[in-house]
């Protein structure tokens, strides 16, 4: 399993510090998680979701999404609150779906 620690970022938009997941691979990758599911590629089902849920980083404050929210962008605060942004924040929406739909917009 990756190891997974908390690291301060500063978000580049607003300016304010959260604490950010920043997991790290394992160097002993297994074969199969918990549920004995093993995806395509062969990582276990459950390692599968967890890099996901972390690969993207969200400000708390603003809710900009990125890779690294502390790197430069031309994103502003005006498009963050805009209803074409926030409407993509339906609760319909799985949360990490809509997470990923958010970033791909941004």
């Amino acid at each position: 399993m990756p190891q997974i620690k908390t690291v301060p970022k500063i978000c580049f938009v607003c300016h304010k510090s959260s604490k950010q997941i920043n997991s790290a691979p394992s160097t002993h990758p297994v074969t199969a998680g918990t549920s004995g599911i093993v995806e395509l590629e062969g990582r276990p089902k459950e390692l599968t979701t967890d890099i996901l849920k972390n690969q993207l980083e969200v400000c708390p404050h603003c809710g900009y999404i990125a890779e690294d929210i502390g790197e430069k962008t031309v994103i502003t605060k005006d498009f963050l609150q805009s209803p074409n942004y926030c409407d993509l924040q339906n609760p319909d929406i799985p949360p990490l779906a809509s997470r990923y739909i958010r970033a791909a917009r941004i």
